[in-house]
């Protein structure tokens, strides 16, 4: 997906997928950016839809038209890898908005009710739904999000020279917008606040110390 729009590896291209990202996390996160209900705010009454949908409708059609391109050229995909943007990967992915962002507050020793965690995970899951992921892996619950995504990492969280070089091109474009120096150590720290160990030998980085 990376190489099909953008060269690998470079900062630009990091931080502009960092820019895009975080604007489909704000417009989902918005009071009512994922309700089906009318925007009473809308010029015209009922359009256009609300922001949170529209971006997670841009995302599902933006994977739609890479996996196709990534089957239909000379990409060299390998067909026994399976689907490109699979529902796994999907569903990998969309537990770091959810299930990782709380196990980061745990790890920052910021509490929340069972209640607010569970309604999280099934805010969520009402975004991955609306990307296409099918419904027996959306989780609704944070006990059944964690064992999704433990799962999903035992089988996929593996070292790759272009996860490594993906890395490198992120934490450099961070280094440009933050002017604080960080050890490698320390980056990986802010950046990744790996929940359950593992998440920064794959890419390169060392693992940190507790948060």
């Amino acid at each position: 997906m990376f190489r099909s729009s953008r060269p690998p590896g470079t900062r630009k291209s990091a931080m502009r997928r960092v820019i895009e990202t975080s604007q489909l996390v704000i417009d989902v996160l918005k009071p009512g950016g994922m309700s089906l209900a009318p925007d009473p705010n809308a010029l015209v009454p009922g359009t256009p839809p609300r922001q949170g949908i529209q971006s997670t409708t841009e995302v599902r059609l933006m994977h739609a038209a890479i996996r196709h391109l990534i089957r239909s050229s000379s990409y060299g995909w390998d067909r026994a890898w399976g689907q490109p943007i699979n529902q796994e990967d999907l569903a990998g992915t969309l537990m770091t908005f959810s299930t990782i962002v709380l196990r980061g507050f745990e790890k920052l020793n910021v509490h929340l009710s069972s209640q607010q965690q569970d309604d999280f995970i099934r805010f969520w899951s009402h975004v991955g739904r609306m990307m296409g992921i099918h419904e027996d892996l959306l989780p609704q619950d944070y006990g059944q999000a964690k064992t999704l995504f433990r799962s999903i990492a035992r089988r996929q969280l593996r070292g790759s020279e272009l996860g490594r070089s993906l890395m490198a091109a992120l934490l450099g474009a961070y280094e440009k917008q933050i002017p604080v120096p960080f050890s490698p150590r320390n980056q990986c720290k802010l950046r990744l606040l790996p929940p359950w160990g593992g998440s920064c030998g794959p890419v390169g980085r060392p693992a940190p110390t507790s948060v």
